[in-house]
């Protein structure tokens, strides 16, 4: 399923068995603390969630706690003039390091800042299973993430998506006001693409990706690449999804070119049109700025943060009142800050 093919649908088995289809994650990760250096950046899901666009929270708080976690993003920045960021949704049988040599030669290549989103229960982002509400839910915080912890304008954002990427590329695309999206092999709905290998049967399948009914609210333009030799997604479902954008657009059909081939050994395949479409690399004042505390993992803010390192025993209680004041913005430090006012500690700064 994806880019890989499959012949289960959802039925009787549930969700989560289709799912394991839909998201084949790699069986262990490609990269670890040590990968990358000074570009992981982690994103609090519960910080950066249910923004306009987003996935609904959960209704039930005990629903609402499996999302408290963070989810790591690989950051590659590009020139400090760069104009765009481009935010990447890989396909779904990569993590951030299987893509690495992707990603890098866009960065390279373009001359745009990217941004590698992990999907949940891939590489290192094991806090919760593979769907697409959750991976819908990752890239609108990422995008979140982007705007404001980053400084970095809607309007330069390209949200860039292959295979099964395409779906939260277009879900943003299709919620928000961002610079461009670039889709590679799109599909009209997980159904209709699910049809493709299993017939009527696909009719039991939940959607996840409603890209076809996305598709006329997309403001932002759109440039898409089809290889004429992909088998696995069909040309025409491009051909559809291109027809129902009524913004600027471009349909890019690779003639030699599968399901598989990489696209970025051949510059006219993908590099140069993506060149030329939005005039890159253009410049900007814009500067990309990355906060100390995104490169931690372990984020936590609010209450329970002030409450793993507020003092205890005669300490608190001596000279009076313990006053906290909550800072939201950075998370977090590298220690506590603990600043003697009169009759009152006041922990102006904590981390854990």
């Amino acid at each position: 399923m994806g880019c890989g093919s499959s012949s289960t649908a959802e039925g009787g088995g549930g969700l989560s068995t289709f799912n394991s289809l839909l998201f084949p994650a790699p069986n262990c990760s490609s990269y670890g603390d040590w990968s990358f250096e000074g570009e992981i950046v982690w994103v609090s899901l519960a910080r950066y969630g249910g923004r306009p666009g987003a996935p609904a929270k959960a209704a039930k708080e005990e629903d609402a706690d499996l999302d408290k976690y963070t989810f790591p993003c690989r950051l590659i920045q590009g020139s400090p003039s760069a104009r765009y960021l481009v935010m990447y949704f890989h396909r779904n049988a990569d993590d951030l390091g299987s893509c690495r040599f992707f990603c890098e030669k866009l960065n390279e290549s373009l001359g745009v800042h990217v941004l590698v989103v992990e999907f949940p229960g891939y590489g290192m982002s094991t806090a919760c299973s593979p769907s697409g509400n959750q991976l819908k839910k990752h890239a609108f915080a990422a995008l979140a993430f982007a705007t404001e912890a980053l400084g970095w304008p809607s309007e330069n954002i390209i949200s860039m998506g292959a295979c099964i990427g395409v779906g939260p590329a277009v879900a943003l695309a299709g919620g928000a006001d961002i610079g461009g999206l670039v889709l590679i092999a799109p599909f009209l709905s997980i159904r209709k693409m699910v049809r493709n290998h299993v017939g009527p049967a696909a009719i039991t399948v939940t959607e996840q990706f409603p890209n076809e009914a996305l598709a006329p609210k997309i403001k932002s333009p759109t440039l898409i690449f089809h290889g004429e030799e992909d088998k696995m997604f069909p040309m025409k479902h491009t051909e559809q999804l291109y027809a129902l954008l009524g913004c600027r657009k471009q349909l890019v059909k690779l003639d030699g070119v599968s399901h598989h081939t990489c696209l970025t050994k051949d510059e006219k395949h993908l590099l140069k049109p993506f060149t030329d479409f939005f005039d890159l690399p253009g410049t900007t004042e814009q500067k990309l700025s990355p906060p100390s505390w995104a490169f931690q993992r372990h984020q936590q803010t609010g209450v329970a943060a002030v409450a793993a390192k507020a003092p205890s025993g005669p300490e608190r209680v001596e000279g009076g009142e313990f006053a906290v004041d909550i800072i939201q913005d950075p998370p977090l430090v590298a220690d506590a800050e603990i600043e003697a006012t009169g009759d009152t500690k006041k922990v102006t700064q904590i981390a854990i």
